[in-house]
């Protein structure tokens, strides 16, 4: 384990050597058990607390299962580090590494979450880190230019991509197996990126106010989704009273686990962090990537219910499903 967290600590070189580090006081160590494995917790004594619990950082990351073809490695958390921010970190490896050990070529991903006492902190330490003057100075943006969190840098392809919501800033890099180019191994870091940010616009200790639409079902309102991003995301189950029906299949080749829709002619089959779904008609490619949130996905709902046959009326925070 000791050498998973020094490879992870050299993966986070580009962004941790532009942070400012804080004096190491006393703290209190130990281990907490969860249905989701363990997790190792450094609490600094006698600081004062930044308003976020062990189970609210639990909720700003994946779930240790949910990175396909992935195990989790490890997750720590440092809570109330000299009462300015707690942390979370948590990291996988590419099932091949159980076979072939942690030795390189290393296939990862890995998430490191900072809650800061309030949002100018956040804001004003990314600004210190997204404007270092070292070699792999951050670029400001994403690397394909789509908007991640209220602001956001890179230092793609040395290191991953650094965003910020609310008074939170995260950290997420990744290197895939099999990566045809450069150009999907950032793709795929995107589609962590957007995952993360739609599950901290879910929690209310981040203090971001998500854009929220309406959404009506055949002229009876049927809840409410997140725009992320002026697009609408939400689970696939809203379409429900649509005649949508729901299966899971699973690619042996490849590791993946799809989920397929179907609606009378028409079917859409989606996995996790895919900017891409297949239909009846073809390979569609998607305004936002697919994702986990609690055990079930996050899709694009114009756009999968306009393959499946529904039509979609969107009209500022109102979005009508209109079965034909």
């Amino acid at each position: 384990m000791k050498k998973v967290w020094l490879i992870l600590i050299m993966m986070f070189l580009p962004f941790a050597a532009i942070m400012n580090g804080q004096p190491r006081q006393k703290y209190n160590e130990y281990v907490l058990s969860t249905s989701k494995g363990e997790v190792k917790v450094i609490e600094e004594i006698g600081a004062f607390s930044v308003g976020v619990s062990l189970d609210d950082l639990l909720q700003m990351v994946f779930q240790t299962d949910e990175i396909p073809n992935h195990y989790c490695t490890g997750t720590r958390i440092h809570l109330n580090l000299s009462g300015v921010f707690s942390r979370i970190e948590r990291a996988w490896l590419h099932e091949e590494h159980k076979v072939r050990g942690v030795i390189g070529p290393f296939y990862f991903v890995s998430v490191d979450v900072f809650v800061y006492r309030s949002v100018d902190e956040a804001k004003k330490t990314f600004h210190r880190w997204s404007h270092s003057t070292m070699p792999d100075k951050p670029r400001m943006g994403s690397v394909s230019g789509i908007p991640i969190g209220e602001e956001c840098s890179n230092t793609f392809p040395f290191g991953g991509i650094m965003f910020r919501v609310g008074r939170v800033i995260a950290i997420v890099n990744a290197r895939i197996k099999n990566v045809q180019s450069l150009e999907d191994n950032a793709y795929f870091i995107e589609a962590l990126c957007l995952g993360i940010e739609y599950l901290l616009l879910q929690n209310p200790k981040v203090g971001a106010f998500p854009s929220k639409a309406k959404l009506f079902l055949a002229s009876r309102q049927n809840g409410e989704i997140i725009l992320l991003h002026s697009v609408p995301v939400g689970r696939w189950g809203v379409l429900k009273n649509a005649g949508v029906r729901s299966k899971e299949c699973r690619d042996e080749k490849e590791g993946h686990v799809y989920l397929y829709l179907t609606r009378d002619k028409y079917w859409v089959k989606v996995r996790a962090f895919s900017w891409e779904m297949e239909t009846d008609k073809g390979k569609v490619k998607l305004e936002r990537p697919v994702f986990p949130y609690k055990g079930k996905l996050i899709v694009p709902l114009r756009q999968v219910a306009e393959a499946l046959g529904i039509s979609v009326q969107q009209k500022g925070q109102t979005i009508a499903l209109l079965p034909k």
